[in-house]
């Protein structure tokens, strides 16, 4: 899994101290019907514009063939519709920190 999170640097403690306890909140289950659903609107809205996009199209199936799971969209828009709280909860638990960075940039001045 990856987090993505535009911040500050001077922001690092805080935005680092939120996103552990939003892990600790999916790890003890503290999902809501609402965010289960619009995370699923999400990815599903992703999977059907990919179709619209060569380029993604391209990259899917590259990371198709790369990670070894042989799926086209339809079904892995299947399984995604499938997923329960349980089986997020149980993902989760298997989470652990592993790489931080940053990308900055020179201000001209």
């Amino acid at each position: 899994m990856t987090i993505q999170s535009g911040i500050e640097i001077e922001n690092y403690e805080k935005a680092l101290t939120i996103i552990e306890a939003q892990l600790a909140s999916m790890r003890a289950g503290e999902i809501s019907e609402l965010e289960m659903s619009q995370t699923k609107a999400m990815i599903r809205n992703s999977l059907l514009e990919m179709q619209d996009s060569a380029f993604e199209m391209i990259a899917y199936d590259f990371n198709r063939v790369l990670s070894g799971k042989d799926r086209p969209a339809d079904q892995l828009l299947s399984q995604v519709e499938q997923v329960s709280t349980e089986d997020v909860v149980r993902v989760a638990e298997t989470f652990q920190l592993d790489t931080i960075y940053f990308l900055t940039g020179q201000k001209e001045g």
